[in-house]
């Protein structure tokens, strides 16, 4: 295969769900095959304690896209392109169902939490604070 030719991946993904005793922790795990050649993988314990097995599975999957976003920029930087969509094959349903629902990922404007953790229009931060139950008292400092 030439540098220039496309790059196909075929990524899969899997966890254990707190199989470490210690610290009832999971292990993320992941391989890649490029042309039907595993080309890397990775098997680390999870930073986080996840409290289901469809959260251990979801962290292991984000750490697989993480990798890959990664991945396609260095094959670009090398002068290979892909072009589709790199799929990531999980076997947990729960995980696949809460990775394609957008109204989970889109009701930010209901998340009270987001004044806390990322900048926002005003209105919006207005709207949050008032349901917050936080008043602007008009103090000029």
């Amino acid at each position: 295969m030439s540098v220039r030719d496309e790059v196909k991946l075929k990524v899969y993904t899997d966890s254990n769900y707190a199989r470490v005793m210690e610290d009832r922790k999971s292990t993320s795990g992941y391989v890649c095959l490029m042309s039907g050649a595993a080309v890397c993988w990775c098997s680390r314990k999870q930073e986080i304690v996840t409290l289901s097995s469809t959260e251990a599975e979801y962290v292991a999957a984000t750490l697989c896209a993480c990798h890959f976003v990664w991945m396609k920029g260095l094959m670009q930087e090398l002068g290979s392109e892909i072009r589709e969509a790199i799929g990531i094959w999980c076997d947990n349903s729960s995980t696949i169902k809460l990775s394609k629902n957008r109204v989970v990922a889109s009701k930010s404007a209901d998340q009270l939490a987001d004044v806390l953790t990322k900048p926002m229009k005003m209105d919006l931060f207005e709207k949050i604070r008032d349901q917050l139950g936080v008043r602007d008292f008009g103090f000029v400092w």
